[in-house]
């Protein structure tokens, strides 16, 4: 049986933070080099917000923070998902990581978002550029419930 990645960090932590602990790793030869990878290497962070940003949009909308496309696109430009997209182009199905392609995605990723919040009926859209919250929004906001549930 495999262990998670993250089980792996958690007994190699506590045994650090413990000086009378040792950790030890029993494996397959098979998985002996990826072990080894995990605990020498440093892994790379990737941000996987674009794919859970309905939820956050929902709740500074609700708050008034984002009242238009544009607003939303420069709240993404603040965030770590921002910095990563041109460093790995690939992991986030970017043409390139040039400028105008960024804005694209960014672009796609405002439009649809806001789309699936407003089929679930959490916020309307006023014009092709503003947007408001409605109730069923508030609600999801308030109570940190999925957008898709209410």
């Amino acid at each position: 049986m495999d262990c998670q990645v993250s089980d792996i960090f958690q007994m190699m932590e506590h045994a650090r933070c413990d000086t009378s602990a040792d950790a030890l790793i029993l494996t397959k030869n098979s998985k002996n080099l990826f072990y080894r990878q995990v605990l020498q290497e440093s892994l790379p962070i990737e941000s996987q917000l674009d794919q859970f940003l309905h939820d956050p949009f929902n709740a500074v909308i609700t708050v008034k923070i984002l009242t238009s496309k544009q607003d939303a696109i420069d709240y993404l430009t603040w965030i770590f998902l921002y910095l990563r997209l041109p460093l790995n182009s690939n992991y986030n199905n970017l043409a390139s990581f040039y400028q105008r392609h960024i804005s694209d995605h960014l672009s796609c990723l405002v439009e649809s978002t806001l789309n699936n919040l407003a089929d679930a009926k959490c916020i309307e859209i006023i014009d092709y550029n503003d947007f408001g919250h409605l109730n069923s929004g508030m609600i999801c906001a308030y109570y940190s419930v999925n957008y898709a549930c209410i």
